[in-house]
């Protein structure tokens, strides 16, 4: 799955989905087109999503989602027509690096 389907990993905070969970959760891009046209796995930890991590989910002004949405979106066009795009927020780590840690951790 890894070097044939993975191109990005989105790590939600905490109780994102309260008050039915409260349990972390990722968002695992998967894309066999994109995912042979890169070397790298792309990781997004997005810290606030615009709601209090409360039971009841209030909105507040902070949220990371927007700004982690359009990077991703400008990194897999991009990846679309064949060029990497630069990026402030996305972090990356070689296939080969994440697949030896995953076998061997």
């Amino acid at each position: 799955m890894v070097e044939k389907y993975l191109v990005g990993v989105i790590s939600l905070p905490s109780g994102v989905f309260n008050p039915y969970s409260g349990v972390r959760t990722s968002i695992l891009v998967l894309d066999r087109e994109l995912s042979q046209k890169t070397d790298s796995i792309f990781f997004a930890k997005v810290e606030k999503d615009g709601y209090d991590l409360g039971a009841q989910r209030r909105e507040i002004e902070k949220n990371d989602l927007t700004i982690f949405i359009e990077e991703i979106s400008n990194y897999l066009n991009g990846l679309r027509n064949g060029k990497e795009v630069e990026t402030e927020r996305l972090n990356f780590v070689p296939k080969r690096k994440y697949w030896h840690r995953m076998m061997w951790d």
